[in-house]
C-alpha cells in the first residue's frame, strides 16, 4: 500500500503522542529515538541499542490512529520492561502485561502477535474475531450470565458455559468478561463536535451502560485532528449504544422535516433539538428500567475508560433560551419517539416503544 502521508508531521504527531502518553499514564520514560519505516514482519519495534521505537508504514497508511497508538503503547510497555525494570528477557510475561494495564491499553495491543482486522477500522469490535469460537462462545455466555434480566435465564447462561469448557478443556482464565470491554470512535471528519452530538452523547451516558467520552483523532493522510466520539463498554451495549446515536441523529433531521411539512412552521430547528432529546430522555427515565445491574454496568464502564483515558475530564451541555413554540414541538416528538426493539439478535435495554 503507498504511503500517502507526510513523513515529517507524523513523526511530531508521534512525538506528541509519545510525550502525551507518559503524561496521562504517569510513565516516567526517557524518549527514545522514534521512526517510521517499512516493517515487514512487524507493526511496531522496540530497541535497546540503539533506543528506538519504529512504528510500520503500512501501519500508518493503512489504519486509523487510534490503532497506531495502540501499537505506539505496545512498544513503550516493552521500553518499561526493560529500562523501568530491568528485565532483558521477557517478552510478554507477566511484567509486560502489568506495564500494559499501566498503560490503559485495548486487550487486541496485549498480545504478542498482533492481529488487524479490516484495513481501516475505528472500532475494536474485530479484536478478538481470531479466538477460538468456543472460546467467544463461553465469553457470550458469560457475558448474558452477568447481565441477565431474569435468575433463571442467568442460570442457564452460566451452567451452558461451564459445560462448553468442560466438554472442550477450555482454561476459564481465557473468557474473562472484562476482556468483552471495548472502545468504539465515532468520526465525522469535522474539526467541531455540534451541541446536539456532545447531547446525545450526555444522554447515552446517562441512560445506557456505557461512557462516551469527546476526544479528538490525528489523520495522518491530511496531516489534520478531527474531533470524535467515544463509546466505552461490553460489546453488545458499546452496539445498541452507537445504534441510538446514529438512530437519534437521523430522527431529529427526519422530525424536523415533518414538524415543517406539517405547517407547524418552527422558528428553531436547534430549539426542537433540544426539545427532542430531553422528550426522549424523560421517556427514559419514566421507563424506570435502570435496575441494579444496568447501574453496575455504567460504572464498570466508566471504570474501564478511566483506565484507557485516565485525564478526561467531563464537559456538559451549557443550557441556552429557546425558541419556546419550536422546542415545545421537538419535546413531543421526544415522548413519542419510536425505536426497534432488537438489532443484530440485541434486546435494547431501557428503550420506549412510543408510538408508530
Amino acid at each position: 500500500m503507498d504511503n500517502f502521508f507526510d513523513l515529517r508531521a507524523t513523526h511530531n504527531q508521534l512525538i506528541r503522542e509519545y510525550k502525551n502518553i507518559c503524561y496521562c499514564y504517569q510513565i516516567s520514560l526517557r524518549q527514545p529515538l522514534l521512526r517510521v519505516a517499512e516493517l515487514r514482519r512487524a507493526w511496531g519495534l522496540w530497541q535497546t541499542r540503539p533506543r528506538m521505537i519504529t512504528i510500520a508504514s503500512r501501519l500508518i497508511s493503512g489504519y486509523p490512529w487510534n490503532t497506531v497508538i495502540e501499537v505506539l503503547k505496545h512498544e513503550m510497555a516493552h521500553q518499561m520492561v526493560s529500562e523501568i525494570y530491568q528485565l532483558s528477557d521477557e517478552q510478554h510475561g507477566k511484567q509486560f502485561q502489568a506495564c500494559c494495564q499501566m498503560l490503559g491499553m485495548a486487550s487486541w495491543s496485549r498480545r504478542a502477535t498482533i492481529e488487524l482486522g479490516e484495513p481501516v477500522y475505528h472500532s475494536e469490535y474485530q479484536a478478538d474475531q481470531r479466538l477460538d469460537p468456543r472460546v467467544r462462545k463461553v465469553q457470550k455466555l458469560l457475558a448474558l450470565a452477568a447481565r441477565g434480566d431474569e435468575r433463571h435465564e442467568a442460570a442457564l447462561a452460566m451452567r451452558r458455559a461451564k459445560e462448553i469448557c468442560v466438554r472442550h478443556n477450555i482454561d476459564t482464565s481465557k473468557t474473562e468478561v472484562n476482556d468483552d470491554y471495548v472502545m468504539h470512535i465515532i468520526n465525522d471528519h469535522k474539526k467541531r463536535l455540534s451541541r446536539r452530538q456532545l447531547s446525545i452523547g450526555s444522554l447515552l451516558s446517562e441512560h445506557y451502560p456505557v461512557q462516551v467520552i469527546c476526544s479528538s483523532l490525528y489523520d495522518a493522510r491530511t496531516a489534520t485532528s478531527h474531533r470524535t466520539v467515544e463509546i466505552y463498554g461490553r460489546v453488545a451495549d458499546v452496539k445498541i449504544a452507537e445504534f441510538v446515536y446514529q438512530f437519534l441523529q437521523a430522527s431529529i433531521d427526519r422530525l424536523w422535516v415533518i414538524a415543517r411539512a406539517n405547517g407547524a412552521q418552527p422558528y428553531s430547528k436547534a430549539s426542537f433539538t433540544d426539545g427532542l432529546l430531553l422528550g426522549f430522555s424523560e421517556t427514559l427515565d419514566r421507563a424506570n428500567q435502570t435496575t441494579a445491574l444496568v447501574v453496575t454496568a455504567q460504572q464498570q464502564a466508566r471504570n474501564y475508560a478511566a483506565n484507557r483515558c485516565p485525564r478526561v475530564s467531563q464537559v456538559g451541555v451549557k443550557t441556552r433560551r429557546a425558541q419556546h413554540y419550536s422546542y415545545s414541538l421537538g419535546l413531543q416528538a421526544g415522548h413519542n419517539l419510536y425505536i426497534p426493539q432488537t438489532i443484530e439478535g440485541h434486546r435494547l435495554r431501557a428503550l420506549p416503544t412510543g408510538k408508530r
